[in-house]
């Protein structure tokens, strides 16, 4: 009985520990009706899994796949067709001339907004919104536009005691908006930047702005001013000329919401563009020409069989792309490896506005006139020469069971990629009542109308495109993904192996038009304002040449700032620059307090002298001169009857009789005590470090030797025209071979630390060959500066030698001379801005290119200022020793 009960229990545990649902069921504590019913349960279903299991294994054994590999080698083929698909279909760069700037009724708005923002990112925008379940509709952007006027209008009127009000009205817009709008968000805040517009050469955590990312750190700041930010801190600012946010604030604003008396502008023109979102996506989509700059055919081997492509343009999934065949009545089939059939096409990449994307190139069949495949597809890389070669054609055939077909409303033939793209797409349609601009029957339906809107960009299409809030919301919501499309029962395949050359500019520069100069730099200062350069091909090399840019301009700040101003004592850099024919503040000028902006040629040094520090009493400086010789003389006659040998007899009488003064000038209390109690504590606490090694065993005289002593050298400084000396301190010091009882010259030259030092602090000055002046540092400093740095610069006789780096500095900054129309030139300043574009930067990359003069000039200014500083050293650390 007992062990009924035991098993009972082993069994009741496993029923209420095991993984099967319905086991708890079975134990004692459910009554037998239920347990009865569980059982049943289980047994069926445990012949329900012996029945599947018998049943795959029958099918596996009697229908087998069979899979047959078959190679077989061809004399020609048929040059496949190419797609190339750009990255990205929107371009910001474009919106403006295509859409906007043609349109005179148009409302003006910031190249820089959410919609084309929207647009441009469009995936990743749509991800996040989906993500964070945002959704906003025309009349939401309606009121915001209502609501932005209305501030406008009480930012004319409001009294300045009531302006505060307005501007929380504003900043609390901007948090509300960040989510959904973060540009308009960032526009609408009223908080400054940066105090004062001013960006410390050295940041407060002591990492200098002049490092390696100092260019990337200031590109981010320069870019928080706008234009209207620049426009009206020019005009407004404090006693000392610089920006005053707290003056300017109402107009900035009043500028960036836009004029209420005229035409909206910036903020409510930007938003104005939401009612023209299908006019903006059909116009600014690149078109064949701005893509494949030129293509040719090959048939033969000889140049003479080239022809010219036919490029046409294709809908894919991915929007807008260019189909590459040859013209008609072309020969196909004698595609070989001896043939030489080739295909060489010039694509333009400087266009390319997305900095994560590659242009994508997909082969074709020459008979397909359908495209729908989204995977497979080789990237091209910008700037260089990219071989592609077909190496073999894989031909997959399925079995008629495991493949199908179904029709498709908008494709003459089936493929799976067809029918995915067309079943995911088609409810949109009905959903949200409009075309949708990734369906595959857009460019069908639709081009008659796009055709007609880039002749006139004035015309209103009869067809009801997608709007903004449509492709974002509705369409993302509408999209099916639950549908019947079987695979395709043939595939063919290239496989293609790639190879990368670097690209030759002379064959590529004979291939393009005579005006592509002018069209790419037109381009160039088009897309600066949507992104600037750093998308292009070879970026990282611009991005490195202005990092050097940026540096050089950095340092040479902090070389001549002018450093007596006590409201700015600390080098800095403002945001931004304004025109140089402007006298303000952070006009390159006017920078360092040179207000004459005709010639450079009469700046001053950067500080004044101060009289009080340069030309002081020297009583404080001769009672010291007079204590250093005063112990120096002790310590030599000591040394008079010397036995050329270091004994407590021989050190004792000098050591003793420092002590004595020490403790004199203890309790001396006439107007020199603090010094000279200063002096002689420190003399003798190393000196007694020395005397005690010397006098006190078990440390061998080596030991004291090299931790105490060195070796006086004498040297001739020519720039001076001085004898110095110095003393150099060896860790390894073998008194056996250094005859100090033997050799007097060898004890006269290695001496104590603590003497030398005394010896150094009284360095004899040779100048005007007085040999009996005496400076004092801080005045023998002085005398350099007035010499050295005010002397005749080799660059350029009229130029000291401080004033001459300062000139070749401005005109490096400006470009050597003024145009006659000041929009046309290009600035260092410029160069630097978040607005910089190609054209700017290979302009002064090519003025100060090497062998150049102005190159040349541009070395002067640092060796210049190095020969002038570097004289200095001396009676800097003369000073600084002291």
């Amino acid at each position: 009985m007992a062990s009924d009960e035991q098993n009972d229990s082993v069994f009741s545990r496993f029923c209420e520990n095991v993984s099967i649902p319905t086991a708890k069921y079975l134990t004692s504590k459910h009554n037998r009706k239920v347990r009865i019913v569980t059982w049943i349960i289980i047994i069926i279903m445990a012949g329900l899994t012996v029945y599947q299991i018998y049943e795959r294994s029958a099918y596996y054994c009697t229908e087998p796949i069979t899979v047959t590999v078959t190679e077989s080698n061809e004399d020609g083929g048929v040059m496949p067709a190419m797609v190339i698909c750009p990255p990205g279909q929107f371009r910001a760069s474009l919106a403006a001339a295509r859409v906007y700037g043609q349109v005179d009724n148009d409302n003006r708005g910031s190249e820089h907004s959410d919609l084309f923002n929207f647009e441009q990112h469009r995936d990743t925008f749509i991800s996040q919104f989906q993500r964070t379940d945002i959704n906003f509709t025309s009349a939401d952007v309606d009121t915001l536009i209502q609501e932005l006027k209305s501030i406008s209008e009480d930012l004319y009127n409001v009294p300045d005691e009531e302006l505060s009000k307005v501007l929380d009205r504003l900043d609390n817009m901007s948090a509300s908006l960040q989510d959904r709008f973060p540009v308009l968000a960032a526009k609408l805040s009223t908080k400054e930047p940066i105090f004062k517009a001013m960006i410390p050469l050295k940041a407060d955590n002591l990492t200098e702005i002049t490092d390696s990312d100092g260019y990337a750190k200031y590109r981010v700041l320069n870019g928080l001013y706008d234009e209207c930010a620049q426009t009206q801190l020019y005009i407004y600012t404090d006693e000392f000329s610089f920006p005053d946010w707290d003056r300017a604030i109402r107009y900035i604003m009043i500028c960036r919401l836009g004029d209420y008396y005229d035409e909206p502008d910036e903020i409510i023109g930007d938003l104005t563009r939401f009612a023209t979102y299908a006019r903006l996506i059909n116009l600014a989509r690149p078109n064949h020409t701005e893509v494949v700059l030129d293509c040719k055919w090959y048939n033969g081997e000889f140049s003479a069989s080239a022809q010219e492509c036919n490029v046409t343009s294709v809908w894919t999934p991915f929007g807008q792309c260019f189909r590459i065949a040859p013209k008609e009545g072309t020969n196909l089939s004698s595609a070989s490896p001896e043939s030489k059939t080739r295909v060489d096409v010039l694509i333009d990449t400087l266009t390319a506005e997305f900095p994560d994307a590659l242009t994508t190139v997909f082969f074709y069949s020459q008979d397909e006139t359908e495209f729908a495949t989204t995977n497979g597809g080789i990237e091209i890389e910008p700037g260089l020469r990219s071989k592609l070669m077909i190496e073999q054609m894989r031909q997959n055939i399925r079995a008629a069971k495991n493949c199908g077909t179904t029709s498709l409303r908008h494709f003459k033939s089936y493929s799976k990629d067809k029918c995915i793209w067309e079943k995911s797409t088609e409810p949109i349609e009905k959903e949200c009542n409009c075309l949708y601009d990734r369906a595959p029957n857009y460019l069908r339906d639709a081009g008659e109308e796009i055709a007609k809107m880039q002749a006139d960009v004035s015309y209103n299409a009869s067809l009801n495109f997608c709007s903004m809030y449509d492709t974002f919301f509705c369409a993302q919501n509408a999209l099916a993904s639950d549908y019947d499309c079987p695979d395709d029962c043939e595939e063919l395949q290239p496989e293609v192996g790639l190879v990368i050359y670097p690209l030759d500019p002379k064959k590529v520069r004979t291939r393009l038009s005579q005006r592509f100069d002018k069209t790419v730099t037109k381009n160039m200062m088009a897309l600066s304002d949507y992104g600037g350069f750093l998308n292009a091909p070879g970026s990282e090399q611009l991005d490195n040449l202005l990092s050097e840019l940026f540096k050089a301009h950095m340092e040479l700040i902090s070389i001549f700032w002018w450093k007596n101003r006590t409201e700015y004592n600390e080098p800095f850099y403002l945001a931004w620059f304004y025109a140089p024919d402007i006298e303000r503040f952070n006009d390159i000028y006017n920078y360092f307090n040179f207000s004459n902006y005709v010639s450079p040629s009469y700046a001053i040094l950067p500080f004044d002298f101060d009289e009080t520090l340069f030309d002081q009493d020297d009583e404080q400086y001769s009672f010291f001169k007079e204590l250093i010789l005063g112990i120096l003389e002790k310590y030599n006659t000591s040394q008079k009857d010397w036995t050329y040998s270091y004994s407590k007899e021989s050190m004792e009488p000098f050591y003793n009789s420092i002590t004595a003064d020490l403790e004199a000038a203890k309790s001396a209390t006439d107007q020199f005590a603090e010094l000279r109690l200063l002096v002689l504590n420190k003399f003798v606490e190393e000196y007694t470090k020395f005397y005690e090694c010397v006098t006190s065993p078990p440390d061998t005289l080596s030991e004291c030797y090299a931790t105490y002593m060195c070796q006086k050298l004498i040297s001739k400084d020519y720039t001076r025209i001085m004898t110095t000396s110095s003393c150099s301190k060896s860790d390894q010091f073998d008194a056996s071979k250094t005859s100090f009882d033997t050799d007097k010259n060898v004890a006269n030259n290695y001496v104590p630390i603590s003497i030398c030092d005394l010896e150094q602090s009284l360095q004899l000055t040779n100048i005007q060959n007085v040999t009996t002046t005496r400076f004092s540092p801080i005045t023998e400093l002085k005398y350099w500066i007035e010499k050295l740095l005010q002397s005749r610069s080799d660059i350029d006789g009229d130029f000291s030698m401080w004033q001459a780096p300062w000139g070749i500095y401005t005109k490096w900054f400006l470009e050597e001379s003024m145009p006659i129309d000041p929009r046309t030139m290009t600035s260092i300043a410029r160069a630097l801005t978040t607005h910089a574009n190609t054209s700017d930067v290979f302009k002064i990359r090519n003025y100060y290119r090497d062998g150049l003069p102005t190159r040349e000039h541009l070395k002067k200014v640092h060796l210049n200022v190095w020969n002038a500083t570097e004289r200095l050293i001396s009676p800097l650390n003369n000073l600084k020793e002291c």
